[in-house]
């Protein structure tokens, strides 16, 4: 009986293995630049056509977004901040400081043991991914596009330092040709968000998240986040609490692990 149950471990171990390789393979093409005529050409214009001029703007403006972000993670100056470490894998987060405004951009990777779609269904529900963030205080749909686009009010509390922040945002959702999924936002002026009273409007230039298949049952999250939070606050305790932003993915790495089923 005991060879036979040597053969099963030994067996899984394999797997384990082909696994991990799999993975380490997928981690290394990641950064496959995409071409501009692969995501913005003639046949996607014409998708998008029957759409009111501004919200093709948007959309174009999104997808030129994700050819910046390509560009931006590329470029020297990336500095390992924090990691967290799990059983088989690392999150980690990296800052890059913009020269013009002082304020950090920041890179941040995890590996989800999840199946790659139910984490795309996930990552696209802006109502239930945002409400993962405990500073959250509202959130909503202000107009859905229904082709994975969407403008979207978020307002997230402050402190005794730092007061309430909200976003007026553009997101748009789609798969890229190597079968990455991306998810695009940045601010934008809608005449349904307008700025409110005793609400600093924060400013976010470019947010990534890129969510690739490495396994049968294990995704790489990869995010990064440019922006201004804009109002009277310190430079230094903005890229404080930017360097804190690992924890929020690793609540979501929790959440997605404990509520999909594999």
């Amino acid at each position: 009986m005991e060879p036979f149950q040597d053969k099963i471990n030994a067996l899984k171990r394999l797997n384990i293995l082909k696994e991990h390789l799999t993975a380490a393979k997928t981690r290394s093409e990641v950064y496959q630049d995409v071409d501009t005529s692969e995501i913005i050409n003639e046949e996607f214009t014409k998708s998008i056509s029957h759409l009111d001029r501004k919200h093709q703007e948007n959309i174009l403006k999104a997808r030129n977004k994700f050819l910046e972000y390509q560009k931006m993670i590329k470029k020297p100056g990336w500095k390992l901040e924090k990691e967290i470490k799990y059983k088989s894998s690392t999150g980690k987060l990296w800052s890059n400081i913009d020269k013009k405004t002082g304020l950090n951009g920041i890179l941040r990777k995890i590996e989800i043991d999840v199946p790659h779609q139910p984490a795309c269904d996930f990552f696209k529900d802006e109502i239930k991914f945002a409400k993962l963030n405990d500073n959250l205080k509202e959130t909503k749909i202000v107009e859905d596009l229904k082709n994975d686009s969407s403008y979207v009010y978020h307002c997230f509390k402050g402190n005794l330092v730092v007061s309430d922040r909200d976003f007026s945002l553009f997101k748009h959702c789609f798969t890229l040709p190597d079968k990455r999924f991306a998810i695009v936002s940045f601010s934008v002026v809608h005449p349904k968000m307008p700025e409110r009273r005793k609400k600093v409007r924060a400013h976010a230039d470019l947010s990534v998240y890129i969510i690739t298949k490495i396994a049968e049952n294990k995704i790489l999250v990869e995010t990064i986040q440019n922006g201004d939070p804009k109002g009277i606050i310190p430079t230094a305790l903005v890229n404080n609490r930017a360097t804190k932003q690992l924890d929020a993915l690793d609540q979501i790495k929790r959440h997605l692990e404990k509520t999909i089923s594999r």
